[in-house]
């Protein structure tokens, strides 16, 4: 056997073995993302396998807000399937969510777990809460109200605050004097951790009313908002006891 038909010999040896192995390990790849799935607590109230649980449910993630470039929370969520959106004017103005048709007040809110609509109208501003200071949005459509109470009827809109991360900035401008700009800087320890996030928004504004109208109003429905969040955890050691308990 001469030199050439060797070496011929070893590199078809080569070829046929990396080809067999190169899907084997995309599908270990595959596996490997498989083995991962998204993890909602809205629908049953504790952590549960997204694919695996009855309602509909829809996740948005950090990436995916970075992705769509909305500039309000309002236009988030009216991207999604089964939510309407009612605007009365601008940024910044009054807006209303229906979700899958019910009322407004039959939609519950919730930031980090806490209710935060308001206890006379039962409805949340969605206005003022910038996407940037957002890790997550679970919604879950359908009747709630066994697990939420009665202002679930409608559905569940669960939004998650930032975790602390690296430091980050955005800014944007558009049409009518839109300008927005936002930082965030965030710091993480072994136990805990704490996320700051500031922002400013201005827009001149534009008439919500009918120019033809006889009674027609040409208030431009400016926009100057300033915001400001903070969040932060901390790990509570077993040995101590909890705050307000009597040792």
């Amino acid at each position: 056997m001469n030199t050439t038909t060797l070496v011929f010999r070893i590199a078809c040896a080569a070829i046929t073995t990396l080809a067999i192995a190169t899907p084997n390990a995309i599908a270990a790849d595959n596996n490997d993302a498989i083995r991962q799935p998204t993890v909602v607590v809205t629908a049953l109230r504790r952590p549960q396998n997204a694919e695996t649980t009855l309602a509909s449910i829809t996740v948005i993630t950090r990436a995916d807000l970075e992705r769509s470039q909305a500039p309000d929370l309002i236009t988030v969520l009216g991207q999604q399937a089964g939510i309407d959106i009612s605007r009365t004017g601008g940024p910044g103005q009054a807006s209303t969510i229906f979700l899958r048709g019910a009322n407004s007040n039959q939609t519950l809110f919730l930031i980090d777990g806490v209710r935060v609509a308001a206890t006379g109208s039962g409805l949340f501003d969605l206005a003022h809460l910038p996407p940037e200071q957002i890790e997550r949005i679970e919604i879950v459509r359908g009747p709630r109200a066994a697990l939420w109470g009665s202002d679930a009827i409608g559905g569940v809109i669960h939004i998650f605050t930032r975790k602390p991360d690296g430091p980050s900035a955005r800014l944007t401008a558009g049409r009518y004097g839109r300008a927005e700009i936002s930082s965030s800087m965030g710091w993480q320890g072994a136990d805990s951790g704490l996320a700051l996030t500031a922002g400013y928004r201005h827009f001149d504004g534009l008439s919500a009313s009918n120019a033809d109208s006889f009674s027609f109003d040409p208030d431009d429905d400016g926009l100057n908002n300033r915001n400001f969040s903070v969040r932060g955890h901390t790990a509570w050691p077993a040995c101590w006891p909890a705050p307000g308990a009597i040792a």
